[in-house]
């Protein structure tokens, strides 16, 4: 069997399959009493501050692998989780339309990451994918839902995902995993960038190589 997509880093892995299923991000939207608003609003911000959390160790693990050029990525990240205009938007949700903090976040990174989608231009398109990753991290904190990660593999393996963050990247760093496949993803993907840094063989953009 044939399947065909980008090459993000040269090399050859031959080893078991790991799969890790896509989550859903779509959260079920609940209506809520005025006097929930504060208790919403609260659970938003811990998420929001253990998502920075999670990207500040993320990071430091990463410095010791890479060069300070590929820890700007993280950096991204963290002023995506950090904006305060998308934190104003989802308290903004919550307040007003009297929705749960879930919902109201999945709204905003929507809204937000389809306006980058639109856009022609690879490069800017990755970056809304990057508004994706850092929502789909905040909403696993809202949530308390964590399915499978990559601290899984027990051993050589092959991972296979619908896409992967940098921060999934840098959990690749250890002799389980041997190489990676993407439905999803180009050559500017930060994703890819980091495989390359880390020399990690990899490809992208299959489509349909977790079906």
């Amino acid at each position: 069997m044939l399947f065909k997509g980008i090459s993000a880093s040269a090399g050859i892995a031959i080893g078991k399959a790991f799969v890790i299923e896509d989550e859903d991000f779509c959260p079920v939207k609940r209506n809520i009493a005025k006097d929930e608003v504060k208790k919403e609003v609260e659970k938003f911000r811990k998420a929001i501050s253990d998502t920075k959390a999670d990207f500040e160790k993320i990071k430091a693990a990463a410095s010791k692998h890479l060069g300070k050029k590929h820890i700007k990525l993280f950096d991204a990240y963290l002023f995506i989780a950090d904006d305060p205009v998308l934190k104003s938007e989802v308290v903004s949700k919550i307040t007003k339309e009297l929705i749960n903090a879930e919902y109201a976040l999945y709204e905003v990174i929507e809204e937000n990451a389809k306006v980058f989608e639109k856009i022609k231009d690879e490069y800017f398109r990755e970056r809304g994918k990057d508004i994706y990753d850092v929502g789909k991290k905040i909403m696993k904190h809202l949530t308390g839902v964590h399915k499978k990660t990559l601290a899984d593999v027990k051993e050589n393996s092959i991972v296979f995902a619908d896409n992967l963050t940098p921060a999934d990247t840098i959990l690749m760093k250890n002799e389980n995993v041997i190489g990676f496949a993407t439905n999803q993803g180009g050559k500017t993907s930060h994703t890819a960038i980091m495989a390359q840094a880390m020399e990690i063989p990899a490809v992208v953009g299959m489509k349909d190589i977790t079906s």
